[in-house]
């Protein structure tokens, strides 16, 4: 029962972030196909929604993620800590979840949390840790204020700008921390051992990184951000 539990709420964190994704490429696909009309018009019978909101469809994204999230950590806790269920069913379970599951929980490689430590390391060999990045830079530029119309073009005022920037920054940050708190605890599942079992401090969760890749995006992301800034102090 807990394993099936598991594995029922691992597809269903899967399926929000599928669209999540889904919704996030078509935002992009908008604002560099259609940004002349300012809005996104998918089909006649749904309302168009102004770029300027987009961001609150992917707070709702984000909110059922942390919701999701809470719950699938205290499921994969609780299975680990039951005695009637096998070591060899909590691996089977990490198993089904990261072959059968969303492509973000496809992992091949565990990211457990060392002790004495809050960080996760991600393998740049794991195809879910560049599915992963690619997600979160989706997030962003599908909430960030750009537009393509005779070149790149942002709103007018500098508040705008700044504001949705921030916007795109602190949703695509708070993804990231709630998939690492997922991502900890489904990896402990390929040892079938619990936090205090592993000689971890408290849950053992934790934040999920691969250095390399994050460098180079933080160093991209806040280069573009400080373009945008001085381009709207300017003007």
């Amino acid at each position: 029962m807990k394993r099936r539990r598991v594995i029922a709420w691992s597809e269903t964190i899967g399926r929000v972030l599928d669209v999540m994704s889904g919704v996030g490429l078509i935002v992009i696909a908008f604002r560099v196909m259609g940004g002349s009309s300012g809005k996104i018009d998918v089909w006649d019978k749904l309302p168009k929604i102004p770029f300027d909101m987009v961001w609150l469809i992917f707070l709702a994204g984000t909110l059922i993620h942390a919701f999701m999230t809470f719950f699938f950590a205290q499921f994969i806790h609780d299975l680990l800590r039951d005695p009637a269920v096998s070591v060899e069913d909590k691996i089977g379970a990490f198993e089904d979840v990261t072959t059968d599951g969303s492509h973000y929980m496809r992992i091949t490689e565990g990211r457990p949390v060392r002790p004495g430590s809050r960080i996760a390391i991600m393998s740049l060999r794991d195809p879910s840790t560049w599915i992963s990045h690619l997600g979160a830079i989706a997030l962003f530029l599908a909430i960030a204020p750009w537009t393509i119309r005779n070149g790149i073009r942002f709103p007018e005022h500098s508040a705008q700008i700044v504001g949705g920037f921030l916007m795109a920054l602190t949703l695509t940050v708070a993804n990231w921390l709630i998939g690492s708190q997922w991502a900890v605890a489904l990896s402990r599942l390929e040892t079938g051992l619990d936090a205090d079992q592993l000689g971890l401090d408290g849950s053992g969760y934790g934040c999920v990184v691969a250095y390399e890749i994050i460098l180079l995006t933080g160093a991209i992301l806040l280069f573009a951000v400080l373009i945008v800034v001085a381009i709207a102090l300017i003007v």
